[in-house]
């Protein structure tokens, strides 16, 4: 349940796709001025790279802690720190003057965002009203898809009239931006459990995923056996890392979500998906410059068109998730994009942009489709304790993705081309065979994400329609109800249930077995009716006020009460609900005019309440 009530849901999501846009455009905006740093600098190639590198291996280790820091902070204040350390070092950046500072700088620019995305996925679970979770994911994974596609194109846009200084300065005023919107409609939406943090497990995710990412990144760069102990050194610690886990009482990252094999095989889509977009947005511009003769500004100027598309279709597919869910549309989306990325590796140097343009559209497309609903029903699968736990796991996956996706088929592509220039072709020719090979690859992974979304489909069409629905139903009435259900036991006395209602300030106790089965209600009606012997509500408040008046007779009556059990007095037909029934029962409920607040049950036994003054705020706001 959320500490502070949603009123404004779809200005929220606004606020959380904006950040998500900068956080994901931030990643690839500096790609551009590479070439530009090291000439300033006076650095090589691989140190250059470290400005890219270093960026996304703290945003990905970044990511495991946000889950504990959402847990623990208030969501206004931790999202104001996010954005403040992205501002910080964007600040920091634009005055770099040593290869270091520029460094460090990246390195508090990636605190930040590795924050941003899972605070703001974290939200847009919380805020989406009932039946728009696809909806308001999709809006999500556009921003976070159209991202990084978009950076080298405004970045290459802002170097052609500047230098790489201005890019930092352009930065540092749309996050300023961002700032005074998180301020103003951010709230403490989500509930705080305040768990331990323990350091260990944060050091052995840290470690396990540098070692990872490192060794990967830098296998076809680096040295191999370097690449490969690193590698081998950060399994051992992913390890190390899942098996404390499963030891904690409050552990870093919950590993239930990994217990459900739909939440599985659905991350397996997203990170197929992920690794393919980040790639193409790396090597389709080496293609375009090396083998085509483009130039950087027309390479990027080509890929606006696909991407804005990708931006127009992830909302529209998250409508359709809600609708229809992804049984069939998941397995297509992955279909299509294998299909185009083989047809991509048909391309050769007599290629047009047109073509290009033609071939790399469904490939993004197919990713609109797949990304946000499988996330989305990843996550939908998850019960509100778990979303924070869940949204960890989905971006780090997504932030690995990147990582391991841009390094991967960059490597294969450079293997090949290489291979092409030692058996005589020229620079040209090579640079489109490896370009070929590159793409061969991403569209066998593509095929193996196509088993994965044929496995997610049969796995959401064998779930009871049922089971699903109580689900939901359950979720909707978590966001409502009021957990901190004041309750009398069954053998309290009239006395104890008014004193009660006095101290709570409210008009009616549910009466509670032991195993907090409800056995009945108690109102201050029925209080009243005690207190007079009335069997009736025949009289007024004025004869209640003259009783009070009255001191001595009214402590008589007050005495009596302790001598009455509540139980013998209340409401033995007690009108609940249980948390599969769903808000329509509560809505039905509440219809009837003598009735303001329902019990919530869960096998029987009482979990929570709601009144009809919390439904009626909940209605409006999500409709708002």
């Amino acid at each position: 349940m959320s500490e502070a009530p949603v009123r404004r849901p779809a200005t929220v999501l606004l606020v959380i796709a904006v950040s998500a846009f900068l956080a994901t455009f931030n990643e690839t905006f500096l790609n551009v001025a590479l070439t530009p740093i090291m000439q300033d600098f006076s650095i090589s190639s691989a140190m250059v790279q470290w400005v890219s590198t270093a960026y996304m291996l703290v945003a990905a280790v970044t990511v495991p802690v946000t889950s504990f820091l959402y847990r623990s902070i208030p969501t206004k204040t931790l999202s104001i720190v996010a954005i403040c350390l992205l501002l910080a070092g964007t600040i920091l950046g634009a005055i770099a003057v040593s290869f270091p500072m520029l460094i460090v700088a990246r390195v508090i620019q990636a605190l930040g965002t590795g924050m941003v995305v899972p605070i703001g996925m974290n939200l847009t679970l919380l805020v989406a009203p009932q039946g728009k979770l696809g909806s308001y994911m999709g809006v999500v994974s556009a921003v976070t898809l159209l991202g990084p596609a978009f950076g080298p194109i405004a970045g290459g846009t802002l170097l052609s009239v500047a230098n790489w200084h201005f890019l930092f300065l352009v930065f540092a005023i749309l996050v300023a931006i961002t700032l005074i919107l998180t301020f103003a409609f951010i709230d403490n939406f989500a509930s705080l459990s305040h768990p331990s943090l323990d350091a260990l497990s944060v050091a052995l995710v840290t470690i396990g995923l540098l070692g990872i990412m490192y060794g990967v990144s830098s296998a076809f760069s680096g040295t191999p056996a370097i690449a490969g102990l690193s590698a081998v050194i950060g399994v051992i610690a992913l390890a190390a890392f899942i098996l404390r886990q499963r030891n904690l009482e409050t552990p870093l990252l919950d590993l239930r979500p990994f217990k459900i094999a739909s939440f599985n095989v659905s991350l397996a889509v997203v990170f197929v998906a992920f690794m393919a977009v980040f790639a193409m947005n790396i090597i389709l511009p080496l293609f375009m410059q090396g083998a085509l003769g483009l130039s950087a500004m027309d390479a990027a100027l080509t890929l606006l068109a696909p991407c804005m598309l990708c931006c127009i279709f992830a909302p529209i597919a998250g409508h359709l998730f809600d609708r229809f869910g992804l049984a069939f549309t998941l397995p297509i989306a992955l279909a299509v994009m294998a299909f185009f990325m083989f047809m991509l590796s048909r391309l050769d140097t007599s290629t047009t942009t047109l073509l290009i343009v033609a071939f790399y559209a469904p490939v993004l497309i197919g990713c609109s489709f797949s990304v946000g609903p499988a996330q989305s029903f990843a996550l939908g699968r998850l019960t509100p304790e778990l979303h924070a736990h869940g949204v960890t796991a989905c971006y780090t996956v997504i932030q690995v993705a990147g990582c391991i996706g841009s390094s991967f088929y960059v490597g294969i592509m450079s293997a090949s081309e290489t291979g092409a220039l030692a058996a005589g072709a020229n620079a040209i020719s090579a640079n489109a065979t490896g370009f070929s090979t590159a793409c061969v690859a991403a569209a066998c992974f593509a095929v193996l994400g196509f088993c994965f979304a044929l496995a997610t489909s049969i796995l959401s069409r064998r779930e009871s329609p049922v089971s699903t629905a109580a689900e939901r139903a359950q979720l909707s009435l978590e966001k409502v109800m009021a957990m901190d259900v004041y309750r009398i036991s069954d053998q309290a006395s009239a006395y104890d249930a008014l004193l009660a209602m006095v101290e709570h300030k409210t008009g009616g106790l549910p009466i509670v077995k032991k195993d907090g089965h409800i056995v009945g209600f108690i109102s201050d009606g029925d209080i009243m009716r005690a207190l007079t012997d009335e069997t009736k509500d025949s009289l007024g408040m004025a004869y209640y006020y003259a009783l009070w008046m009255r001191r001595n007779d009214l402590h008589d009556s007050f005495e009596s009460l302790k001598s009455i059990r509540a139980l013998d007095i209340a409401t033995k037909n007690v009108i609940s609900v249980e948390t599969t029934m769903g808000l329509e029962a509560v809505c039905r409920a509440l219809s009837d005019v003598r009735i303001k607040k329902i019990p919530v049950t869960e096998n029987g036994a009482i979990v929570g309440s709601v009144s009809r003054s919390d439904l009626l705020r909940y209605l409006v706001s999500s409709a708002v």
